[in-house]
């Protein structure tokens, strides 16, 4: 795990509050400072990267650059898998995945929640993720699973540390396209 906020870590082992650390994974180590740059400064190779730094609706647009997929993919093995949360109310995200990872060869496959859920009644949104994978083969079962989808980036520009579509994203949403 990497982490930047140490009171995401208490909480994350408080068993009282919730049970995944304390039960599955007592002893996993946590590296504590901004993910991109203590990933790029490890060297380690993953199987499986999740990427879950949304906390809100407010996006940390530095994770999702081209930039940023280059140094997930220095960490990534062969046949590994990228897994990011991309939940927004928002803004389209999967496009902006889809552009980022094309440019590094990669293919993307979405899946959203599809329960009907009512913001405002369960303070929850649906959950969307994407996954990114070297070749179609890693995607192993995901293939045929039910509700993932091969997503494109639809004319979408990748973004990189020096350029963001903020609006673009906003207008995707909107729009529903």
């Amino acid at each position: 795990f990497f982490e930047i906020d140490p009171e995401v870590v208490r909480l994350a082992r408080d068993p009282n509050m919730f049970r995944f650390l304390s039960s599955c994974a007592p002893d996993a180590p946590v590296v504590m400072g901004d993910a991109r740059l203590t990933l790029a400064a490890s060297s380690q190779q993953f199987d499986l990267i999740v990427l879950d730094a949304f906390s809100s609706d407010a996006i940390p647009t530095h994770l999702l650059t081209r930039e940023a997929l280059r140094a997930y993919l220095a960490h990534l093995a062969p046949h590994g898998m990228l897994l990011l949360h991309i939940s927004n109310r928002h803004l389209e995200l999967a496009k902006v995945v889809a552009a980022v990872g094309a440019i590094e060869g990669l293919t993307t496959r979405v899946k959203t929640d599809r329960n009907t859920i009512d913001f405002m009644g369960e303070l929850r949104a649906a959950a969307m993720v994407a996954v990114l994978a070297r070749n179609e083969a890693d995607f192993g079962t995901l293939l045929d699973a039910e509700g993932w989808r091969k997503t494109d980036a639809g004319g979408v520009a990748a973004w990189t540390d020096d350029y963001s579509d903020i609006v673009g994203a906003m207008l995707r949403k909107k729009l529903a396209r």
